[in-house]
């Protein structure tokens, strides 16, 4: 009796972690006006230098398995746009990824954004440069001017990248900052990453193409510590769409703290065309990352900027234009930025 007893004990808890395992492994559900799909990656840097002291990969075997994982990944979660960080500073090293991605989806849909960086190691066993870095389908999207929101930074110049992609069925634009900012490892204070969000809020102020803008990547501070990285980039108008859709949402865990420190943020006009933004824990998935993946859903609509600034049915005249870059709204005789927010 005791023996069947622990027999069906036994069964019972291996269906529960069979279920708690599988919920895991699941890619999170994005509701039915979902019709694009933006994942973002922090790969821990991967280099195909094996030698370089950061390779997270030290064999090609493994090299090998760990591409074919985030082709896994990245094509499960249906994405139309990659953003990664941490790979090496190199034009050719997406290639890899995209061969990998495209094979798996049976035909060849994935590119990758080309950024005109090289790879040079000075000596084998040193550190390997690395950068951020875009793939995306290019049957959905065109790509436009790429650009540095820091480009005064000679580290840090490929690792805050911004692009605007267009959606050739609607014709709709957003902006894509992609970033990776200082570890606290080497930033323990945060003043670099202070400095780095004050760059970036900046820099974002400028005309990339559209008023539309989604930043991502590994900011290496959460928005819940005391340190105030993201909450300048919050004050600066931007939302994160993670806690939005999920309170609890994590992305990376430190000696068992849980901390989302890899971020989806958006600006009002933007994140009105957001459907939903999960983070995708990595449970099955040794060689990827020690980082989590992070999926946004999109739905590119008509609307622009003019039309968050005043209710639908006001019929007052508005119209949009640049001054130093920047986008201003007329509103009769106001004057409002692209936050709604009243320019004196």
């Amino acid at each position: 009796m005791k023996k069947s007893i622990f027999l069906l004990s036994l069964i019972a808890f291996s269906l529960q972690l069979f279920a708690e395992t599988s919920a895991e492994l699941a890619y999170p559900s994005l509701p039915s006006n979902t019709r694009l799909r933006v994942v973002a990656s922090n790969v821990l840097n991967y280099l195909s230098d094996f030698e370089a002291s950061n390779a997270s990969c030290k064999t090609q075997g493994a090299f090998d398995t760990k591409t074919d994982e985030m082709a896994t990944v990245f094509t499960g979660l249906q994405a139309d746009i990659v953003a990664l960080c941490e790979v090496q500073q190199d034009d050719e090293i997406l290639r890899y990824i995209v061969d990998a991605m495209n094979k798996k989806m049976g035909k060849n849909v994935y590119d990758y954004v080309l950024d005109g960086s090289h790879y040079n190691n000075p000596s084998p066993g040193s550190y390997g440069s690395i950068k951020c870095g875009y793939i995306y389908r290019f049957d959905k999207f065109s790509e436009g001017n790429r650009s540095s929101t820091n480009p005064n930074d000679a580290t840090f110049k490929l690792r805050m990248q911004v692009i605007s992609f267009t959606e050739k069925s609607t014709k709709e634009k957003f902006v894509l900052s992609l970033n990776h900012f200082q570890a606290k490892t080497s930033d323990p204070n945060g003043s670099k990453r202070q400095e780095q969000a004050n760059t970036l809020v900046k820099a974002l102020k400028t005309n990339y193409g559209d008023p539309d803008i989604l930043i991502v990547g590994d900011l290496n501070a959460d928005i819940r510590d005391a340190e105030t990285t993201i909450r300048t980039i919050v004050d600066g108008g931007y939302e994160e769409q993670l806690l939005k859709y999920d309170a609890n949402a994590y992305s990376y865990t430190y000696y068992g703290q849980r901390q989302l420190i890899d971020h989806a943020m958006a600006n009002s006009t933007m994140a009105n065309q957001i459907t939903g933004a999960y983070v995708y824990h990595l449970t099955n998935y040794d060689n990827f990352s020690d980082h989590d993946v992070v999926l946004v859903g999109l739905d590119l609509n008509n609307k622009s900027a003019i039309d968050y600034v005043m209710p639908d049915g006001d019929t007052t005249t508005r119209h949009k234009f640049y001054r130093n870059g920047q986008l201003f709204i007329q509103v009769g005789e106001h004057l409002f930025d692209v936050m709604g927010r009243k320019v004196e």
